[in-house]
Order: C-alpha cells, then structure tokens, then sequence
C-alpha cells in the first residue's frame, strides 16, 4: 500500500532517527521532510501539508524522498 510519511525534521517528541529502516516495513515508501518545522508541521504548513496529499493521492511518481523549501522571493 502507498505510505507517505510527513516529518518535521526539528520533532522533539519523535525524533527522526525513526525513520531510519522504516523502508524495510513499509514497501511502497514515500517520504516528505519539513526541516524547520517540528510536531506539529500540518498545522503549521497546512496548505503545503494538504497540497503533498493532494499530490501523492493524484501522481503516482511523487519521489520517493523531497525535503520542503519555502519560496524565497527575489
């Protein structure tokens, strides 16, 4: 079954060391990393959080690990 995985890389109450060898449980694994963010990072980034849902339901090539970069503006 698809798996996708949001994680907030600065999470003090799961760290993210668990994410290390979940791939060997979880066979179709794809991974979102917020690093600014912590726990709480769908609440935080909630359009973002609800657009990589959107993203993975719809496209079946979401990678298999992205990391999350806010638009810098110029």
């Amino acid at each position: 079954m698809p798996t996708l995985v949001i994680w907030g890389m600065k999470d003090t109450a799961i760290l993210s060391g668990h994410l290390s060898g979940l791939d060997k449980w979880v066979t179709n694994l794809r991974v979102k990393l917020y690093p600014d963010d912590d726990h709480w990072v769908m609440l935080e980034k909630h359009t973002q959080v609800a657009q990589d849902l959107r993203r993975f339901i719809d496209d079946k090539d979401f990678p298999k690990e992205s990391v999350y970069r806010a638009n810098v503006s110029r």
